[in-house]
């Protein structure tokens, strides 16, 4: 099966790397495949505003990923959107961090998207908190603080692209440790 056909097939999109852009695309890929997300974006209309169309980020990022999820016999052009995050500082030609690059674009979601409640909701998607509990050997007393971070989920999905469920990791009272030997065994794939 050539990749083309199994691209097509399967609802997948090439992108092309310009300028180091290898590590924009994955997360592109990213967005594109987080159903939940589109969907958000997708329900963003673009009100009176003072930022430029080409320096827009939600907007660039929305007309990219529909072009993305409608035409998959092509590679879909992006260069507009990577020439957006540079006029916001994320600069062409220089190799970056994906979790550097995702959180720069939340960031300017989140400024400027003027429907702020929508722009939380995004945000809410990638939000995992954290809560950690600190308890004295001798006296028993016990300090609890919550914490955030954002991060990309980890779904899993099998050949067909069908995601059978995402990995998620809820900590109660006490630490839960997360071993290779643990992600080994969810994860173990039998030989039939």
């Amino acid at each position: 099966m050539s990749l083309m056909s199994y691209t097509t097939r399967s609802g997948l999109m090439g992108l092309s790397n310009y300028g180091l852009s290898c590590c924009v695309n994955s997360l592109l890929q990213s967005f594109s495949a987080t159903q939940e997300f589109t969907e958000l974006l997708n329900r963003w209309q673009m009100s009176d505003t003072d930022i430029p169309e080409d320096c827009n980020t939600p907007l660039q990022l929305q007309r990219l990923l529909r072009k993305m999820q409608s035409d998959k016999s092509h590679t879909a052009h992006h260069e507009d959107f990577l020439r957006c995050l540079d006029r916001n500082h994320i600069q062409l030609y220089v190799q970056h961090d994906v979790d550097e690059v995702f959180l720069s674009i939340l960031n300017l979601i989140q400024q400027q998207i003027s429907d702020k409640e929508l722009a939380q909701e995004i945000k809410q998607l990638y939000k995992i908190t954290v809560e950690q509990n600190l308890q004295c050997q001798t006296c028993f007393y016990l300090t609890k603080d919550t914490s955030y971070f954002l991060s990309l989920p980890l779904p899993i999905s099998d050949c067909s692209n069908t995601v059978l469920f995402r990995f998620n990791i809820k900590y109660r009272d006490g630490v839960q440790n997360v071993t290779a030997e643990f992600l080994s065994r969810l994860f173990k794939i039998e030989n039939s």
